[in-house]
């Protein structure tokens, strides 16, 4: 499987240097399409449906709290849903739109492989998806924290559901997880992957060590599109 996505990997890298996926892009916006086959619309369906009342989810790369209002609606009362966002114009919007369900708690940092600070480079708009890690050079330096810290401090309950859009950092995300993910309570892991971003940190492969690495920990793995993977027990 791997090495498939391997080979899919080095023809999706040479589409985009002959510009061949902005174009397919630009086409598929203009052709109309069922609901259910618009960009996301099958992950957050998968996603909305893994979670049930009660879980604790988390929303790793939060932004401006959409996904994050969905799970705490979902998990209900006795759930939890533990968002985390760096940017500080996303988490203020993100403490807006979620800060009045009881079950959200707000983290305004990122997850990563290490516990320490990283350069962050925000995008021109405030409250753009787009911030990221990929620059080494980045706008200002944020906390980086690993999922394992935080859960083995207390500082935050472990996940049965995590949700990870991060631009590109997913492996980080991951390889800072490692202790969380051998928990069977972890039931499914949901990532938007970054090949553009991946391939600009010259980390073309990362999706297949990705793949691996959730393997690795027991759980299979399904594209539910070009961009989104599914990673469940």
């Amino acid at each position: 499987m791997t090495f498939t996505l391997r080979v899919q990997t080095e023809v999706r890298s040479l589409a985009r240097r002959l510009g061949l996926i902005s174009v397919l892009s630009r086409v598929r916006a203009v052709l109309p399409r069922p609901a259910s086959d618009k960009y996301e619309a099958r992950f957050r369906s998968m996603l909305e449906q893994s979670i049930r009342a009660g879980d604790v989810v988390w929303d790793v790369g939060a932004n401006v709290g959409l996904y994050t209002e969905l799970f705490a609606r979902r998990v209900g009362d006795g759930g939890i849903v533990c968002a985390f966002e760096p940017a500080p114009a996303c988490f203020e919007a993100l403490r807006r739109c979620v800060g009045s369900f009881a079950q959200a708690r707000l983290f305004n940092f990122a997850l990563g492989s290490h516990d320490g600070m990283l350069p962050f480079t925000l995008a021109p708009d405030p409250l753009a998806a787009t911030h990221s890690f990929a620059s080494a050079t980045g706008s200002f330096q944020v906390r980086v924290a690993r999922a394992d810290s935080l859960v083995g401090g207390g500082e935050a309950a472990a996940p049965a559901v995590l949700k990870i859009d991060v631009e590109g950092f997913e492996e980080e995300v991951l390889d800072g997880a490692s202790e969380v993910l051998r928990r069977q309570t972890v039931r499914a892991v949901f990532l938007e992957v970054h090949f553009g971003i991946l391939e600009g940190r010259g980390r073309r492969h990362a999706p297949a060590s990705i793949v691996e690495k959730l393997r690795a920990h027991g759980f299979s793995t399904r594209w539910i599109d070009p961009s989104h993977l599914a990673a469940t027990r």
